[in-house]
């Protein structure tokens, strides 16, 4: 376990103990990013690197440059766009080359989506999949901590930079978040009786990069839209009057500053509060042969109990595949790098993947 602090590393060894006592000798490697030497020394001793510093604009690119020096793979627990543009932008060549898995958004942000599209798929025959809509609902309590806060500020002060440097077409897909502002009108979605609103999230580009990666799966025109469940039409003004007043906010200067000290370091729900929170995501895929499907995804622990579980299970699942298969290097999504493997550690640890119903739609025109 690696990180810029010593104690503290201590401390949460100490309370892994607690867990498991076998974790008393767990080595301890002080590494931080503005040091590339402390870096190094760390990394030249492992396979694979979980990246859990953010905000990942401001740290998360030494910590690649230091995966792609010692040629150890690279997952991350980000959801910022911003920065998942630069990786596909500065870093997909050369991990490439060097035949090292860069794996971003491999906790809540954004494995319900990407895994969930990916299952939707799986119902359809291959190749046939024209649409998925995901819609995510999210019940008790929900709280952020300061690091969360903190990326969210910077993340939508910065959402129109993916604008200004597109991506290379040989790199698939540019993963900003800017795209889903064309889809900003609600609907109503009759299958789960309530509203869909677009969630200006990154995870709808994340899994139409999966898509791209893997365009005989999902289809040459795969489409994907990300949405959240609202229960009543004053729901969704609420929502609209929230997002764009924290747009605004965030895209002024002197608000910036004032809504980045909202929350205070080292603040966020402890682990029993975020157990009592539920996630709940509906899919829709449809076809070209007038196929639908429905499947859902849902689990406990919502944000931060839910992505230490997926990250770690992501880990693991990169390693035993590495063990059996050559790596072939980039910048992946967790349904192109893990794939069909990681559904089963997924649903060991609670997360369930339910198929509602695969049915033809007919469709019958009256002659005139």
């Amino acid at each position: 376990m690696a990180g810029r602090n010593l104690s503290k590393l201590t401390s949460v060894r100490s309370k892994l103990e607690a867990l498991d006592a076998s974790l008393r000798t767990l080595p301890l490697i002080e590494a931080n990013v503005e040091d590339e030497g402390s870096m190094d020394r760390a990394f030249c001793q492992t396979t694979v690197v979980l990246n859990c510093v953010g905000p990942y604009c401001f740290t998360g690119e030494a910590v690649v440059q230091a995966c792609l020096r010692n040629a150890c793979h690279y997952l991350d627990i980000t959801a910022e766009p911003a920065f998942v543009h630069t990786l596909i932008d500065k870093y997909h060549d050369e991990a490439e080359s060097k035949s090292v898995k860069i794996v971003p958004c491999c906790g809540f942000d954004c494995i319900p989506a990407d895994l969930g599209a990916l299952f939707a798929v799986k119902q359809m025959p291959e190749g046939e999949t024209e649409t998925v809509s995901g819609i995510m609902r999210v019940s008790g309590p929900l709280d952020v901590s300061n690091g969360t806060w903190t990326t969210l500020v910077h993340s939508v002060s910065n959402l129109f930079d993916c604008k200004k440097k597109p991506c290379a077409p040989q790199k698939a897909t540019c993963c900003c978040s800017t795209g889903c502002l064309a889809q900003a009108l609600p609907h109503w979605e009759p299958l789960v009786k309530a509203w869909a609103a677009p969630l200006p999230t990154v995870d709808r580009n994340i899994v139409r990069r999966s898509a791209q990666l893997n365009p005989s799966r999902y289809g040459s025109n795969f489409q994907y839209g990300h949405y959240v469940h609202l229960s009543s039409v004053f729901h969704v003004i609420g929502y609209y009057w929230v997002l764009t007043l924290l747009t605004i906010g965030c895209l002024i200067g002197p608000i910036r500053r004032l809504l980045l000290k909202w929350k205070q370091p080292n603040t966020g729900p402890d682990p029993e509060t975020s157990k009592k929170c539920r996630f709940d995501m509906t899919l829709i895929s449809k076809g070209t042969q007038n196929r639908r499907a429905v499947v859902s995804v849902s689990g406990s622990g919502c944000g931060y109990v839910s992505t230490a579980m997926m990250m770690g299970e992501c880990a693991l699942c990169l390693l035993d595949d590495l063990k059996q298969h050559p790596s072939h290097g980039g910048v992946f999504t967790t349904a192109t790098a893990m794939g069909d493997a990681l559904f089963p550690r997924l649903e060991k640890e609670g997360v369930r993947f339910d198929v509602a119903g695969v049915q033809t739609i007919l469709l019958w025109s009256k002659k005139k």
